[in-house]
């Protein structure tokens, strides 16, 4: 009757053991998540991420999306959740369930994302980067905090990227952009479309870029080579300094300059703080700075 009786204990506390491990099991993988799973039929993606890279490649599997994702803390009392649906065509992606000092303990997070090239995408991530290539939607959308926004080899209708704390890089890109940036500087390489760009403490770099252009900065400098102007276009800048290459004749562009503290060249002529040159019906050129001098001249290949 003994033997029955330990018997019987101890077969409980074995299964109270087992209930204990089960959930000790399921309560690591809420703090450690992963996610390895494919959509079909979809030509949008939605990622509202916190605390990961975001990273977007494209291959060549008609409309299917292949995601993977983890998000890893060190702070256990976390919790995580990685969280999708589909809507219609539309896939979208969020981390859910976040304690609210998560964020300062976030580490080794990530979501990767291959998507068919014609996918559009509305990407929102906060402290984490944003890198997409070669796409071909007709409209991007990249926002993030704390992050950098890299895209490479796209070509779309338009594309709007901003980002906090962080910079923006575009480089083999066809599409009218209207990038923000603070704390962080804009560069545009091999860029074709009308460019609409705002740093409030980072600099405007371009390089081989066509287009209209709307060049605002705060507290840095604009500088720009083998532009080649298709519109009116205006820089400014209140505490840094402009220089243009145009692969444009600068004897054809018209000119709107002001500088309140600094010297104006156009080609080799030098003008203080005000100039207007008018040549016809052409492009205007219209630069305003502060405590900065501009110069525009022609590229010549160096």
């Amino acid at each position: 009757m003994k033997e029955t009786k330990y018997l019987w204990w101890g077969s409980l506390l074995t299964l109270i053991m087992l209930i204990g491990y089960s959930f000790s099991s399921q309560a690591q993988d809420k703090k450690y998540p992963f996610v390895d799973t494919t959509y079909a039929d979809i030509d949008r993606l939605e990622v509202n991420g916190r605390f990961c890279r975001v990273k977007i490649e494209t291959v060549d599997n008609g409309s299917q999306v292949k995601m993977e994702g983890k998000i890893r803390g060190l702070n256990r009392k976390s919790r995580f959740e990685i969280m999708h649906e589909k809507i219609g065509k539309t896939l979208r992606v969020w981390i859910d369930d976040l304690s609210e000092n998560s964020a300062t303990f976030a580490t080794k997070s990530y979501l990767h994302f291959k998507v068919p090239a014609t996918i559009e995408l509305d990407i929102k991530n906060t402290s984490g980067g944003i890198f997409a290539s070669k796409l071909k939607g007709m409209e991007h959308r990249l926002r993030t905090t704390s992050g950098m926004i890299n895209l490479q080899d796209v070509e779309a209708k338009k594309i709007i990227a901003k980002t906090t704390s962080g910079g923006i890089r575009l480089q083999n890109v066809t599409a009218a952009v209207g990038a923000r940036a603070t704390s962080g500087m804009v560069k545009a390489v091999n860029v074709k479309g009308d460019l609409s760009i705002r740093t409030s403490a980072g600099g405007i770099r371009l390089k081989n870029v066509e287009g209209g252009l709307q060049l605002k900065t705060s507290a840095a400098a604009i500088i720009g080579e083998q532009v080649l102007l298709t519109r009116n276009s205006t820089f400014r800048t209140s505490a840094g300094k402009i220089r243009m290459k145009f692969t444009n004749d600068i004897k054809k562009l018209n000119f709107d300059l002001k500088a309140s503290a600094a010297k104006l060249w156009i080609g080799e002529e030098r003008y203080r703080k005000r100039v207007i040159l008018r040549n016809g019906q052409n492009i205007m050129v219209k630069g305003v700075s502060n405590a900065g001098s501009q110069r525009y001249e022609s590229f010549t290949g160096k």
